[in-house]
């Protein structure tokens, strides 16, 4: 019958392994519950009235994530931050999450990514910080009330594949939405292209937006189409004072 589990075996630092059978039917808060621990592997648990798994396993050694099913959370915020080990993350079911920043941020190896339905979330801060093996975005394009992407994607030396139409349609954005969203990846020019023809289509102004550093395609390399969609939003350079929607774009030349 216990309903709050925050830190309960959070910093166990020797404990490596986990047992099978308790039964958290009624627990509500496991926030931080294994956090710095020495977890190396997790059981696949039912967590049916959890609404929040904050940080629950932030900082632990696994080499991978087990099925869990979490009806009712609201909040994985830095829930499997600096798992640095883990590669796959299963196909959990995150409909209902709100918040989740920091998620998956320093998970330098996950290359597997299970989660698909983000139609629940209201913003990506940090969320994919420098996982390093990711080579395409989760499917994100469900997140339709999202207002920001702030560092979602920062450092993802890998990231190379956006598919198009993905910021469509979003919630009302904040300024820095896109600030350093895309820095140091290896996007190539068609998805630069639909990047780009996507916030177009968006219509959002006076954003943010970070395309920068790594090896991102160069502006150079650039398509017709992703020429013409910067020039929406940044202004085009060859007409005087025309700033378009007002964008600031950081790219690489």
């Amino acid at each position: 019958s216990g309903t709050n589990f925050s830190k309960t075996w959070g910093g166990c630092s020797s404990l490596t392994t986990f047992r099978s059978d308790y039964d958290f039917s009624s627990a509500t808060d496991l926030s931080n519950a294994w956090a710095n621990s020495g977890l190396t592997s997790f059981p696949a648990y039912s967590f049916p009235e959890a609404t929040t798994l904050r940080q629950s396993w932030r900082n632990c050694p696994l080499t991978a994530m087990s099925l869990i099913t979490m009806p009712k959370c609201t909040s994985l915020n830095s829930t499997w931050q600096g798992c640095e080990n883990m590669v796959t993350m299963p196909a959990i079911d995150i409909s209902n999450v709100i918040y989740f920043s920091t998620t998956w941020s320093n998970c330098l190896v996950l290359e597997n990514f299970g989660p698909d339905d983000f139609s629940s979330a209201t913003a990506f801060v940090q969320t994919w910080f420098a996982c390093k093996k990711l080579t395409t975005i989760p499917a994100i394009d469900t997140a339709n009330n999202c207002t920001s992407y702030k560092q979602a994607f920062n450092t993802c030396n890998l990231l190379a594949d956006v598919p198009s139409g993905v910021f469509d349609t979003t919630g009302t954005l904040t300024s820095d939405a896109f600030q350093s969203t895309f820095r140091n990846c290896a996007l190539t020019a068609a998805s630069v292209e639909n990047i780009l023809v996507s916030l177009d289509t968006n219509g959002a102004s006076n954003i943010t937006l970070g395309l920068d550093g790594g090896t991102t395609a160069a502006k150079s390399t650039w398509t017709a189409a992703a020429i013409t969609a910067f020039n929406n939003l940044a202004g085009d350079p060859a007409v005087p004072g025309d700033t378009g929607k007002g964008w600031t774009i950081e790219f690489n030349a």
